[in-house]
């Protein structure tokens, strides 16, 4: 199912696809999002311009609610595929665990997962999950 969303396409991560993420919310879910990515990681920058996600096999989902990593983390995971990463650390945080349930979940159902634990020490511990991946497009 793809929706459709009000965020110019050459939005680096977003670029030549329709927005699964914010759907009829579009640019101004994005832009509240972005604005509290850039606060968390001490970002500084205006508010109209979008933030580049980087695709480098780490993702941190701190600044997102579960129900927004639905989408994202299939999106992160087949860019990553794409750029031959083959192993990503998953930063879900330690917190109540729905975020790491979550993720979890999601990878379970995701062919392109070939396994998935949680991070040793050096990594996270179980705020963080490693994610092994399929060979892709």
């Amino acid at each position: 199912m793809t929706l459709n969303c009000n965020i110019p396409p050459d939005i680096p991560f977003f670029k030549g696809r329709h927005c699964p993420l914010f759907g009829k919310e579009g640019k101004g879910r994005f832009l509240e999002l972005k604005d509290r990515y850039t606060s968390v990681h001490g970002i500084s920058d205006d508010q109209d311009d979008p933030v580049d996600f980087p695709i480098d096999g780490i993702i941190d989902l701190h600044t997102f609610q579960p129900g927004e990593v639905k989408n994202l983390l299939p999106e992160y995971l087949h860019e990553c595929r794409k750029k031959g990463i083959l192993e990503v650390r998953i930063i879900h945080g330690k917190g109540t665990g729905m975020m790491r349930e979550t993720v979890h979940a999601i990878l379970k159902r995701m062919p392109e997962v070939v396994s998935f634990r949680l991070a040793d020490e050096t990594a996270g511990s179980w705020g963080a999950t490693i994610a092994d991946l399929r060979p892709g497009q």
